[in-house]
Formats: C-alpha cells, structure tokens, sequence
C-alpha cells in the first residue's frame, strides 16, 4: 500500500480509538504476505505510535530472522499468526507449494 494512504488510514484510526476510549487493532492480512514489504517494520512502527495495535497473518516463508528482528528492534509486542498447512512435510508442501524446512526455521527462530 502507498505510505501515503497508509498512513492517512492509520491517523483516522488512531483519532478514531483516542476519541471513543479504545485501542484500534489492525490485521495484516488478509490473502498476502505482509512480509514480503521490506517496510513492515516502517509500517508497523507508524501505527503504534498512532495508538493502534498490529498483528500479523503469515504463511512463514518469507517471515526471515531479520524480518523479525527489525519488528523486535522498534518494539513490536503484537501477535504473529503462522498458518501451517498440513501434518507432514510432504502435506504441507503439497497444500502450499512452499518450503516447509524454510517454514519450519522461521517459526522456530520467531518462538526463540
């Protein structure tokens, strides 16, 4: 999404939760992959200084270890939800075309 956009949606928001008494929420995403952004963290940090709480949908293959440093380095205390596809690693890749070792790495380094 254009920063510009983004960030008049996330001001509205904000005013929004400071004038009726509550903390907004946004969910990242719905059908994409939010860590595809090389700005989430960018993004992120502007809703939380908005006032708004962020929590992030993944299927992991892109969710890397310096992904996820950089949300941990501005503060980001939100929810990450994994969807892992799957019993097996063979149903897994199958169902997503993905890579479940990759998947799997990324997960466990996010749960470190």
């Amino acid at each position: 999404m254009d920063w510009s956009l983004y960030a008049k949606l996330v001001d509205e928001k904000g005013q929004i939760g400071r004038r009726e008494g509550f903390r907004p929420q946004m969910t990242y995403c719905y059908m994409a992959e939010p860590f595809l952004s090389d700005d989430l963290a960018r993004y992120v940090r502007y809703a939380r200084q908005q006032g708004v709480d962020v929590y992030l949908n993944t299927n992991g293959q892109e969710m890397t270890p310096g992904k996820v440093d950089q949300l941990l380095a501005i503060g980001f205390d939100g929810k990450i939800h994994v969807s892992i596809h799957g019993a097996s690693a063979e149903v897994f890749e199958r169902i997503t075309g993905l890579d479940y070792e990759v998947v799997r790495s990324n997960t466990l380094y996010l749960l470190e």
